[in-house]
């Protein structure tokens, strides 16, 4: 059974682990705002959600590989931003995964944190777009 809930201290070996197999690890992160989806009790999945002034900025999201493909972060996802009253905001190179999940391309706004501070380590800048999903289109 897939259990998803906000993360504590003892689930950072895990999600180090897991940002780091999805080549998710940036010189600037800070582990907080952390989300794990647990199953057999292992965390396989881990997603930060930060709470910005007026907005919501989803830094992660990265599913252990042998755990992929089975609708894990797609629940994750769901799960973490039903409880966001704002907009929510990623970079990605994956964008048909969150258009899946109620995301769209958007120009990116001067206001949510610049890429130049992820510093992806296997970035494709060139694929890297931003999103949005709005508040109004969660309710």
């Amino acid at each position: 059974m897939l259990n998803i809930r906000l993360f504590t201290l003892k689930d950072l070996p895990a999600i180090k682990k897991i940002l780091a197999e999805a080549d998710l690890l940036y010189p600037k992160i800070e582990y907080r705002d952390f989300w794990v989806a647990e199953q057999e009790n292992k965390v396989v999945g881990a997603l930060q959600l930060e709470n910005g002034p007026n907005y919501f900025f989803l830094s992660s999201l990265g599913i252990l590989r042998q755990y992929q493909k089975q609708g894990i972060a797609s629940k994750m996802l769901l799960t973490a931003i039903d409880n966001c009253p704002q907009d929510v905001y990623l970079y990605t190179i994956i964008p048909h995964f969150f258009e899946k999940n109620g995301f769209k391309v958007t120009p990116t706004p001067s206001f949510i944190p610049p890429r130049t501070g992820f510093d992806c380590v296997n970035c494709e800048r060139e694929k890297c777009v931003c999103m949005v999903k709005k508040a109004k289109d969660k309710l």
